[in-house]
């Protein structure tokens, strides 16, 4: 019995690796390109797009409440949203693929954890055009609006390629 449960272990670890391999890849198309043309609502109500973001470096965090490395993630952008947002950088965390519509879940995690970035809801279709399938999803974008890098997952040995990416774009 012990042998079939490792077995199906690492099957399971091998096939989440595989997928995660095939997001990251998808997520590529969109690199050096102009990012698609979006506009989010923010859980105040507040809307922006990506007209409106012109001249900012952007990260979107394409998250959800209920993805444990989306939640691992969002300590690390709201330290990058107090490091670098007077340098530029905006972060959004673009909430996507909740049960729950509207903005409450949103709303709630941010205030529960006390982030103060920018949370945008009901991002569904746009996440659905970027394309990756895999959560998180961070899309760092230039002043000019080209995409620059698509990652797909997290971990915390990531955050030094993704704030030496956005250090260069400041």
């Amino acid at each position: 019995m012990r042998t079939i449960t490792k077995v199906a272990m690492i099957s399971a670890a091998a096939l989440t690796l595989s997928a995660m391999g095939m997001a990251q890849e998808r997520g590529q198309q969109h690199v050096g390109k102009p990012v698609p043309a979006f506009s989010m609502k923010t859980t105040t109500g507040a809307t922006v797009t990506s007209q409106s973001l012109r001249g900012k470096v952007v990260l979107l965090d394409f998250w959800a409440t209920w993805c444990g490395p989306c939640k691992a993630a969002s300590p690390f952008m709201q330290d990058l949203h107090k490091r670098y947002f007077d340098r530029g950088l905006r972060v959004i965390g673009a909430n996507a693929g909740e049960r729950t519509r509207g903005a409450e879940p949103a709303k709630k995690y941010a205030s529960d954890h006390g982030y103060t970035y920018t949370f945008t809801v009901e991002n569904d279709a746009y996440f659905k055009t970027i394309g990756t399938g895999g959560y998180p999803t961070f899309v760092l974008i230039d002043k000019q609006g080209i995409v620059r890098n698509v990652w797909v997952g997290y971990a915390d040995s990531r955050q030094s390629t993704m704030e030496n990416a956005i250090k260069a774009l400041l």
